[in-house]
């Protein structure tokens, strides 16, 4: 029996919400893609090319995220979130 989702459409589809979204977990991928964890990592092996490819992007976003984070931080006046 084949399987319902192609991997290189899946693929594609997780990419395009990775970027468009800035995402930084695989559940929000798979939230937004409409698979499970277990189908994400079924065809998405840890190791594999494509794992380290989309795991990749995650972590760009998560780079990003963080620079921006300390940014404002940095370039705030609240006494609070300096103290924090």
């Amino acid at each position: 029996m084949g399987s319902l989702i192609d991997k290189e459409d899946l693929k594609s589809k997780a990419i395009e919400v990775i970027n468009k979204n800035k995402l930084i977990f695989v559940e929000d991928i798979c939230a937004m893609c409409g698979v499970s964890k277990d189908s994400y990592y079924k065809y998405f092996p840890v190791g594999s090319d494509d794992f380290d490819y989309l795991s990749n992007l995650l972590n760009e976003n998560k780079i990003s995220l963080k620079v921006a984070l300390r940014k404002k931080w940095f370039d705030s006046d609240n006494a609070t979130t300096q103290m924090a």
